[in-house]
């Protein structure tokens, strides 16, 4: 998959540049532990930034990481 002509993998946040999208830490596979850096499912999101999320007050809260 081919990258956009302005793509610059230094300050990029996502799954193509294989970082978490809130915190930018790489993901780690290895790492499963709930609050881990491994990333969260099929999300942009590692478990760390997901678990740490404190929005779940209710059953339908929308926050950046869990909509």
């Amino acid at each position: 998959m081919a990258q956009p002509a302005d793509h610059n993998p230094d300050t990029c946040m996502g799954i193509c540049c294989g970082t978490c999208a809130h915190c930018g830490r790489q993901f780690d596979p290895d790492d499963t532990r709930h609050d881990g850096n491994a990333r969260h499912h099929l999300s942009d999101f590692c478990r760390a930034c997901v678990d740490r999320c404190h929005d779940n007050d209710s059953a339908d809260h929308r926050c950046v990481i869990c909509a």
